[in-house]
């Protein structure tokens, strides 16, 4: 079972679509090596460059049990401004995480990633028949905090000291969405 999008998924301000390995290059390669982009995000320690991000992309599109997603501007379509995951797909248990990253910086603030975590929930939810959405990020990184709790998401819990970001031990925030639990409108 393919989790690739046929048609691609829209909000008020985004068009969420598949990616190909062109986006590799430019932009995202760039928001890559970027550190205040990719500060609370795991890939911090070893950048990817084009070549890497190419076959992520590839790996992602072939795999049954995820799904990656470019975020574009409707404004500006051809705009590829962050991208966000959903998987690895559990069937078993009918759960997904769910991961965002806007590497667009004039994007930033603009409440584009809650739009896109509950397009990209909605769809696990009626496409994939998915029960259970989760997301873990580090508790400094208030904006995930704003934009998960945007989409209906509570928090479960806490890693207590589970990551280290700049230098300091921070908590992980643990956050899920349950199929029956609608986002505030």
């Amino acid at each position: 079972m393919s989790v690739l999008l046929e048609v691609p998924l829209e909000t008020k301000d985004l068009i969420l679509r598949s990616l190909d390995a062109s986006y590799a290059g430019g932009a995202y390669a760039d928001w890559m090596s970027d550190g205040d982009v990719t500060r609370y995000l795991e890939v911090r320690f070893s950048p990817p460059g084009a070549e890497a991000l190419a076959a992520f992309i590839a790996r992602m599109n072939a795999s049954s049990d995820n799904l990656l997603l470019g975020l574009f501007p409707r404004r500006d379509p051809q705009r590829h401004i962050g991208n966000i995951k959903l998987g690895p797909i559990d069937r078993r248990h009918a759960a997904a995480a769910i991961g965002i990253l806007i590497g667009a910086k004039d994007f930033w603030g603009q409440g584009l990633a809650g739009q896109a975590v509950i397009a990209v929930a909605d769809h696990g939810f009626a496409a994939l028949g998915l029960e259970r959405v989760e997301a873990g990020f580090y508790a400094p990184n208030v904006a995930s905090q704003r934009a998960f709790s945007r989409a209906g998401f509570v928090e479960e819990g806490r890693l207590r000291g589970a990551r280290v970001c700049d230098g300091v031990r921070v908590d992980e925030v643990l956050m899920s969405r349950l199929r029956d639990v609608a986002p505030a409108p």
